[in-house]
């Protein structure tokens, strides 16, 4: 179990501060016993990556051979669904990591195959990966700001780093002019059913929508706008989603509570529609009316990998971070129960990674400049 985090600060020794001297930028990691949890060993610095007042770790990805990708961003701002880094010089790269045994950093045995800057425009939000079973690729998704356009980016990169084809720098979207809402919270996330790739984000007065993509990175039927939103409640905080075979689980905070939908694909490609329905079948909404902050979703791939074919889905509550299980069409089968108690302050951040049917839930905090992490096996 290896947790990863970001360091902006004084060089602590071995590493070359270039021009800023300011500091240097890192990137530590740290191994865990996936069983116990007990600590292999101590945090310690894996690359180096160009240095900013903030680097922070925004997602990570796992292939089923055990490649890993890291989306690490660098500003002059905070990152995390609470701030933009509209005003700030934005850079995200993209790291890719493999076993090496040789490799030092005690238990954490990984060496870095490639570092790509894949954004320089301003981001908003928290960036989102997934491994896409279907492709063997990673593939990235983001908010960005070109000028007074707010759009949603796709990349796809091979587990070597190389690129994949396929990008979409400017989502298509109900807007016409393919922008998004500019929003401080999640959205422009990604995940993949098959072949497609669902990118759900927020337009208009923050309403869920959603905009299938091919394997060329081309727009697939119309979009698709979200139906359990609540515009008297401020509308959707953010979006997220997760593909299974079947479909994509669509979920989203709606002002009293977290909503959301599956949405079947048909055999063509396109939204499977019932009765008119625009291809929104199942729906669902979390127990209580307790307002959640953020939500992470990522599917859970089926044979090789060990997972079940459903659906993970991390929530970040003022109390803490609870995860949710979806089957592949959508039905809640376990959750939400809470993972990590924890007492929310600004900057808070979430992730959700997958790797052989386990779940990986990673909450940083703000305050306590520290990580925990939660483990879970939901294969069914």
């Amino acid at each position: 179990m290896l947790l990863f985090n970001g360091y902006a600060g004084p060089n602590p020794g071995g590493f070359d501060a270039g021009p800023d001297a300011g500091g240097v930028g890192l990137v530590y990691a740290q191994a865990f016993d996936a069983t116990t949890g007990a600590m292999q060993g101590a945090s310690a610095p894996l690359f180096q990556v160009p240095y900013g007042s903030q680097v922070t770790v925004e997602d990570v990805a796992i292939s089923p051979s055990g490649q890993i990708a890291l989306l690490v961003g660098i500003g002059t701002e905070t990152f995390g669904y609470e701030q933009t880094n509209a005003t700030g010089v934005t850079q995200l790269f993209a790291a890719f990591l493999e076993a090496n045994p040789d490799a030092g950093g005690g238990a954490v045995r990984l060496s870095v195959t490639q570092l790509v800057q894949v954004e320089t425009y301003a981001v908003y939000g928290q960036p989102h990966a997934l491994w896409s079973a279907s492709g063997n690729v990673f593939v990235f998704s983001w908010e960005y700001a070109n000028g007074g356009a707010y759009l949603a980016k796709v990349r796809r990169f091979l587990p070597s780093g190389a690129g994949a084809g396929g990008d979409t720098d400017a989502v298509p979207t109900q807007y016409g002019t393919d922008q998004v809402a500019e929003g401080w919270y999640d959205t422009a996330v990604v995940g993949a059913s098959g072949d497609l790739l669902g990118v759900a984000y927020r337009k208009g007065s923050y309403v869920p929508a959603l905009t299938l993509l091919d394997v060329h990175g081309n727009e697939v039927a119309s979009p698709l706008e979200g139906l359990n939103y609540d515009l008297a409640g401020g509308g959707t905080s953010y979006v997220a989603i997760g593909g299974s075979s079947a479909g994509f689980v669509m979920a989203y905070e709606n002002g009293s509570g977290v909503t959301g939908e599956f949405i079947s694909t048909a055999a063509d490609g396109g939204f499977l529609t019932d009765a008119g329905d625009g291809g929104h079948l199942a729906r669902f909404t979390f127990p209580g009316a307790q307002v959640s902050l953020e939500g992470r979703a990522v599917n859970d791939s089926p044979g090789a990998s060990g997972g079940g074919g459903g659906v993970g889905m991390a929530t970040l509550y003022p109390d803490g971070v609870s995860f949710t299980y979806f089957s592949a069409t959508g039905s809640i089968i376990s959750g939400p129960g809470q993972v990590i108690a924890h007492s929310h302050a600004a900057g808070d951040e979430v992730t959700l990674s997958n790797f052989g049917g386990s779940f990986g839930v990673a909450l940083y905090s703000a305050s306590g400049h520290s990580t925990q992490m939660a483990a879970s096996g939901c294969a069914q």
